[in-house]
Parts: structure tokens; C-alpha cells; sequence
């Protein structure tokens, strides 16, 4: 397994947020830090463990007073909190400021184990999903 930790000197995370690409084991990842005690989420999907503090609008994107307060009250309810929502990865930017100390973890997995995985659960063939 490869692994890193980087800026370990910043101090204890309280806020997690599990990123990577579908098929890729966020999911598991997910499913641990709840097994350890992490609250990920109001009402997290029970197999995908996905939810996100993130408000989106079809037709206004992020709701940025919507996210702010939910972030705000996962704050408030939780020391240490976190979610998994892939598409979140697009408005990290524009919300990390609402972040109290928050550490990412970068889930990442072989192309060729992902391609075969969406084959197996989704059933796309493997030379589409590397596609």
C-alpha cells in the first residue's frame, strides 16, 4: 500500500473530507472513519456512506449561505466530522475557508482495478471506463 501524510505539523484534523474517483474505494474509506466514530454525515447513504454539507441549486450552483450554515452546524454538533461526496472536489475552492481545520484524504487505486470494478459492478466494459 502507498500512502502519505502530509502536514502533519498543522495539528489534529476535525474536519475530514474523503475525495477520489468513482469506483476507487472512497466508499470504504468512508465506511471506516464511520466505523472509528466519525460522524460522516446527517443521514449518509448506508452502503456508499455519501453526504455532503454542500447546498447545490440547478440553476444557482452552490448555494454558498446554504453550505456555510450547514457546515456551521456540523461545527457546532461534532469535534470531529467529515463527509465523502465526489463532485465536492469542484467547489473545494470555494469552501475551504468554511473548513475548521480540515484534512483531506486523497483516495487513489489502479486504473486497471478500477476499470474492472465498474465492469463488475456496473457492468461497463473495461476499455470504456478507461476511456
Amino acid at each position: 500500500m502507498k500512502h502519505a501524510l502530509l502536514n502533519r505539523e498543522f495539528g489534529p484534523v476535525q474536519t475530514v473530507v474523503v475525495l477520489g474517483v468513482g469506483r476507487g474505494g472512497t466508499s470504504c474509506v468512508a465506511g471506516t472513519l464511520r466505523a472509528l466514530g466519525i460522524c460522516m454525515g446527517e443521514d449518509p447513504h448506508p452502503l456508499k456512506h455519501e453526504w455532503s454539507p454542500v447546498a447545490y441549486s440547478d440553476k444557482e450552483g452552490l448555494l454558498a449561505d446554504v453550505t456555510a450554515g450547514n457546515i456551521g452546524h456540523m461545527d457546532e454538533k461534532h469535534a470531529i466530522w467529515g463527509w465523502k461526496s465526489p463532485r465536492d472536489i469542484f467547489v473545494l475552492d470555494q469552501i475551504l475557508a468554511l473548513l475548521r481545520r480540515p484534512g483531506f484524504v486523497m483516495v487513489t487505486r489502479d486504473i486497471t482495478e478500477v476499470a474492472l470494478s465498474g465492469e463488475s459492478y456496473m457492468g461497463i466494459p473495461p476499455d470504456l471506463v478507461l476511456y
